[in-house]
């Protein structure tokens, strides 16, 4: 059985106690059950509304907005479980683009509890119901003990986000070499069936010497003819 093995991916194929493609195949499944239940809660609120308020034209577009974003992620959702079922690396890079930018804007949160930030640069002013940290003078009011633990939590968040990125970029490398092998195969099967291979019983056979004698002299090495075969 030959096996092919390419140069692409040298990391690991474990994820904690599991394969990482089944890692990464969970992880995706937890996201897309996640925003479907939120993409679900979106629509009751924007085709079942409690009230009517003076600002329900504000209130409807930001549902709106919401539910279009849960569907999204949905779809990069369910696109990276297909692509990690089907060997397809392109499909998965949405999903890791998404897991850090995730990362960059909650590490841009986390600053902004210890650093004064401009009012443009928290990304809670573009993105709501989403991060739920301490104002900066709240964080600043605390006792050390306290700002010692969310620093702590902080840092075990921080920790899980970069694992997580690390292994859907090991299954990414590890789906992207699945994929050469796959189409090396079939290069090499198509080639064997276009050129019409001998018979299996045959393979190790020597050809016919009154066929060697009669191919033309460029095929030869030498201009003079192969002796003769002898039997061993």
């Amino acid at each position: 059985m030959v096996k092919f093995v390419s140069a692409t991916y040298r990391g690991s194929h474990s994820c904690l106690c599991c394969h990482v493609r089944s890692g990464c195949l969970a992880l995706a499944a937890v996201y897309l059950i996640t925003w479907s239940t939120m993409a679900v809660v979106e629509m009751v609120k924007l085709f079942w509304p409690d009230s009517y308020t003076g600002e329900i034209a504000y209130k409807k577009f930001d549902d709106v907005s919401y539910f279009v974003c849960d569907l999204l992620m949905v779809f990069i959702s369910a696109v990276t479980i297909y692509g990690i079922f089907r060997y397809r690396p392109r499909l998965m890079a949405p999903f890791l683009i998404y897991l850090i930018v995730e990362f960059i804007v909650y590490c841009i949160e986390v600053l902004s509890l210890y650093i004064p930030l401009p009012s443009y640069a928290h990304p809670k002013n573009y993105i709501s119901y989403v991060f739920y940290f301490p104002e900066n003078d709240v964080v600043s009011s605390l006792s050390i003990k306290v700002m010692l633990m969310y620093t702590v939590v902080y840092a075990i968040v921080l920790g899980v986000k970069i694992f997580l990125i690390q292994s859907v970029w090991n299954c990414y490398k590890y789906v992207k070499e699945k994929e050469e092998e796959n189409s090396l195969v079939q290069a090499v099967m198509k080639f064997r069936s276009e050129n019409n291979p001998p018979a299996y019983e045959d393979i190790g056979k020597m050809p016919p010497y009154d066929e060697i004698v009669k191919m033309p002299p460029k095929e030869f090495l030498f201009y003079e003819p192969p002796p003769a075969y002898r039997a061993m």
